[in-house]
C-alpha cells in the first residue's frame, strides 16, 4: 500500500524534474491555452510570467493542501475567491489538470503511470475544492 508520504515524495520529486526543464510551465500553458476557447478569453489580459511564477508557487501548495486542511482553508479560499471572481467554469479544472499531466509526461523523464497516480492524487483534493467554489457554472 502507498503511504501519502511517499505520493508526496514521488510528487514532489517529479515536480522537481520538471522544474528544472526552464520550458515546463511555457509548455503547459501553451496547452492549456489552446485547450478551449474560454482558457483564451480567461487570460486575455494576464500578464503572463506573473501568471507563470504563481503557477510554478501554486503547485507546490497544492502538495501541501493535499497533506494538510491548514493550507486548504488559507491559500485555497484565496485561490478559489480568485477563479470565482473571474467566473471560472468548474469544467476548466478538468481541462487544466489533463492539460498538467500531459505536460509533466512530456517533460519528467520518469514519467510513468504511477508518477501520473501521484499527479492525479495531489491535485485532487485541491481542484475539488476549487470546483465546489464555484457560484454560478
Amino acid at each position: 500500500m502507498t503511504t501519502r508520504n511517499a505520493v508526496a515524495e514521488r510528487f514532489n520529486d517529479s515536480l522537481t524534474r520538471c522544474n528544472q526543464n526552464e520550458l515546463f510551465i511555457k509548455t503547459f500553458y501553451q496547452r492549456f491555452l489552446l485547450a478551449d476557447p474560454e482558457v483564451l478569453r480567461l487570460f486575455a489580459r494576464t500578464n503572463m510570467q506573473q501568471q507563470e511564477t504563481m503557477l510554478r508557487a501554486s503547485l507546490y501548495m497544492m502538495m501541501l493542501t493535499s497533506e494538510t486542511s491548514v493550507a486548504k482553508g488559507t491559500f485555497l479560499s484565496h485561490t478559489a475567491a480568485a477563479h470565482d471572481h473571474r467566473q471560472v467554469p468548474s469544467y476548466l479544472y478538468d481541462v487544466w489538470l489533463e492539460c498538467l499531466i500531459a505536460t509533466v509526461a512530456e517533460i519528467d523523464p520518469h514519467f510513468s503511470e504511477l508518477v501520473e497516480s501521484d499527479w492525479r492524487t495531489t491535485m485532487r483534493a485541491g481542484l475539488n475544492y476549487m470546483k465546489s467554489a464555484v457560484k454560478f457554472d
